[in-house]
């Protein structure tokens, strides 16, 4: 079932949705009827790069449609709200996590409200990318770095040289060296 929707985003969950075995059967036959039409795809020589990419965009919402419509009225009701809880979390992370950058850095109440409307901003354009379901999988990746990039600029230029020392250090302890 990992391969219904983002394995990292309803993988916990999915055990909840509580699927008939005719779900089940329904969805086992809609990852194989992709993973075939996927692989004769990639089989087919003649195609572009663009071509490629385009086919492979309209199977994959074609496979997550399909696998939408088997879900009851009930199952669809529950993803919403797993959606919900996670979009909660993620925000009661982000203030716990300015609230120690305000402690640790020692930010003004405008660097903490800056950096805050830049981290709402981020994860905004964070969300229309994920959701816009006609980039592949590596071009959503490659926008986020670009705008994660854009982000630590931004944050940089509200901080003075010794707050972003911190930051960098934070960022480190938290994400590991990179």
């Amino acid at each position: 079932f990992h391969s219904f929707g983002n394995r990292n985003r309803f993988g916990r969950n999915m055990r909840e949705l509580h699927f008939t075995p005719d779900q089940k059967k329904q969805m086992q036959a809609i990852n194989m009827d992709y993973r075939k039409k996927s692989s004769d795809l990639y089989k087919k020589d003649d195609l572009t790069l663009r071509e490629y990419k385009a086919q492979l965009l309209a199977l994959q919402k074609e496979k997550k449609n399909k696998l939408q419509g088997i879900l009851t009225p009930e199952q669809k009701n529950k993803m919403a709200e797993f959606k919900k809880k996670r979009e909660e979390n993620v925000q009661v992370m982000a203030a716990a996590h300015l609230e120690r950058m305000k402690i640790n850095l020692k930010l003004s109440d405008q660097q903490a409200a800056t950096i805050k409307s830049e981290q709402q901003n981020l994860r905004a354009q964070m969300q229309s990318i994920r959701e816009n379901d006609n980039l592949m999988r590596e071009q959503k990746m490659e926008q986020i770095r670009a705008l994660l990039a854009k982000q630590k600029e931004a944050i940089k230029s509200v901080l003075t040289s010794e707050q972003f020392s911190g930051f960098e250090n934070m960022h480190k302890q938290r994400f590991g060296a990179k």
